[in-house]
């Protein structure tokens, strides 16, 4: 089935976006929520008037051995006089648990397509509490017309991609052999307009056993003399069952009109044994829309998926199991996930508040490159230098001054305005402008015009605004926020960008790391004890444009931390972002999963 991919990519988007949420330390008492239910509503069991069902399969979601999440995925068939049409239907929830706080995220999403593989139309919720983003389109020709959140756009549909039905289909009767790779170009409905381009490698034959563990076996072939832990080498005097067609070796990426898929098999609802040991093909899988590792793949001859597995540095190790209904609607058992990517620092930054300069070293355990490769240049970010996984940077608190700017609200774009002001000033599927935005937006100004002084009277109206600071939120958009008055740092500063937009101010988001004293209990607080060590953890604040474009020099960005009362010296960017594409979720998540995996700061200087 298509599930184990999506679901991986799932659990990631959403482990990395319940971001740590810098207002307040927890407890050390605090109380650990020890079982969620479900919450598939019955609607996503009605059947849709027309089709026929032909596969119904639930997944269970584990991270580290507990179970967090589960899929629910189906395909339906329908005859129509222009031939026959699949409907494929998913229904995916994840928890996650952020110290007493349990965030839940779940998605729904259905795609149409024909006997070829070429979507006709889809639809995809992804809900919060009390939130939901619903991206739709039409596929008319090789145009897709794509609405997300209210946004309208139209793409090109990418040649030789097909939709979900068709890929399951291809797995379920392709001819494995070991040592084959091939490429496959699959529609992903949160990201129209990025298709997920799946590389496979058939690493062989091997007996699993299919369970729950905390650790990632490494895969061996058949014929290898040696075996992983926890698997056993299949008997080679197993006769190979017959082959259903000639392998093809390396494959090419798949052709822009596939061939007719063979007629619907019948209804299917497998599900594993867990602890049992099964006879099944190990594929690799690598996805151009999970930013890092692989997934590992256990298929049966029959080509049921039985089992995925990926371990994702600083994230956990995450299976999908084949399973019943009855084994997704036992409690859930989330783990705390956000401590495994705190980054102590000893010394800390005593009186940061107070700092106007601090000097850092980030390292990466052996030397990998990708985190502090991240990160950014900019007015109050200075690369000092930079070596193979490590980058020395220095940070500055500025001083903003009113009088200097040269302009008034609204923002005013011009023939030679940049692309990205405008993207900067426009709604976004997460940064809306409605009425009730804009009505915020009035509240917060009180008529003040100056750039500067409103970016100062948005940062304190929405820390005040948003009361219930709280973990239980994965990523609301900004009217959701406005609606709920609750959220994390995200939360924060999507509000804030989209009060700043409401008022012809353009405002950007930026992604990176914020620091906290580890004993952090309030603002007096922090400024008035010195602190032994102190962590950086996932942040994400807001920057309004209060430079001139037509003077030198005239790119230049006021901060908004309205979670951390106002920007300081612990902050270390590593993306800006207009938060405006179909794939801005996928675009975060790459920025943060870089960082993932225990990188260290040191504190070099401070002033």
């Amino acid at each position: 089935m298509f599930f184990p991919a999506r679901t991986c990519a799932a659990a990631l988007l959403m482990l990395a976006f319940c971001l740590w949420h810098p207002t307040a330390a927890p407890a050390a008492d605090t109380p650990q929520v020890k079982e969620v239910r479900s919450t598939e509503p019955e609607s996503e069991r009605i059947e849709p008037e027309g089709y026929t069902l032909i596969r119904d399969e639930y997944s269970l979601d584990t991270q580290d051995g507990k179970r967090i999440g589960h899929t629910h995925a189906r395909i339906y068939s329908r005859e129509t006089p222009q031939g026959t049409l699949y409907l494929s239907r998913y229904w995916s929830e994840s928890i996650v648990l952020r110290e007493s706080d349990v965030a839940r995220s779940s998605s729904a999403f259905q795609v149409i397509e024909d006997a070829r593989g070429k979507v006709i139309s889809f639809r995809n919720v992804d809900m919060e509490p009390g939130s939901e983003i619903v991206i739709q389109g039409q596929i008319v020709g090789n145009k897709m017309h794509v609405t997300n959140n209210g946004i309208r756009k139209t793409y090109v549909y990418p040649e030789g991609m097909i939709g979900p039905r068709a890929y399951d289909e291809l797995q379920r009767t392709r001819t494995y052999k070991e040592g084959d790779t091939y490429k496959v170009t699959v529609f992903e409905s949160s990201s129209p307009d990025l298709p997920d381009v799946i590389e496979h490698k058939v690493v062989g034959k091997i007996k699993k056993i299919i369970a729950p563990i905390p650790a990632l076996p490494t895969p061996v072939s058949a014929g290898s003399a040696e075996k992983a832990p926890g698997e056993v080498l299949a008997d080679s005097s197993t006769p190979a069952p017959a082959a259903k067609a000639e392998s093809k070796g390396t494959a090419a990426a798949t052709p822009a009109q596939p061939a007719a898929a063979p007629a619907p098999s019948p209804v299917a609802s497998p599900s594993v044994v867990q602890g049992k040991e099964y006879t099944v093909w190990h594929v690799d899988e690598t996805h151009s829309l999970i930013p890092r590792g692989k997934i590992g793949c256990y298929i049966t001859e029959k080509g049921e998926i039985l089992m995925s597995e990926a371990d994702f540095p600083g994230l956990g190790f995450f299976q999908s199991i084949l399973c019943t209904r009855e084994d997704t609607l036992k409690p859930f058992t989330p783990t705390d996930s956000d401590s495994q990517n705190d980054i102590v620092v000893t010394p800390g930054l005593p009186n940061f508040k107070s700092l106007k300069m601090a000097r850092y070293e980030i390292s990466a355990p052996g030397g990998k490159a990708e985190g502090p490769a991240m990160v950014l240049e900019g007015p109050e970010q200075r690369i000092l230098a930079r070596a193979e996984g490590k980058v020395e940077i220095e940070v500055l608190r500025r001083t903003f001054a009113s009088a200097s700017v040269t302009w008034k609200l609204p923002f005013a774009p011009s023939d030679t305005t940049s692309q990205e002001l405008r993207d900067c000033l426009a709604a976004a599927p997460y940064i809306e402008i409605n009425p009730a935005i804009r009505e915020l937006s009035a509240r917060a100004l009180q008529g003040e015009t100056n750039p500067v002084k409103a970016t100062r009277a948005i940062e304190r109206f929405v820390r005040s605004y948003i009361t219930n600071k709280t973990y239980s939120t994965g990523f609301l958009s900004a009217a959701d926020t406005a609606r709920a008055k609750a959220g994390d740092c995200t939360e924060h500063a999507v509000l804030c960008a989209a009060l700043a937009r409401a008022a012809g101010l353009p405002a950007r988001i930026v992604v990176g790391l914020g620091y906290l004293p580890r004993d952090y209990t309030s603002k007096e607080e922090k400024d008035a004890t010195p602190q032994a060590s102190g962590i950086f953890g996932f942040h994400m604040w807001a920057e309004a444009y209060i430079g001139d474009p037509t003077r030198p020099g005239g790119d230049d960005w006021q901060p908004m931390d309205a979670a951390l009362d106002g920007f300081d010296v612990g902050h270390i960017a590593v993306l800006r972002t207009a938060l405006n594409s179909s794939q801005s979720m996928l675009d975060l998540t790459s920025a943060i999963t870089q960082f993932m995996g225990k990188l260290s700061i040191k504190v070099l200087e401070t002033k």
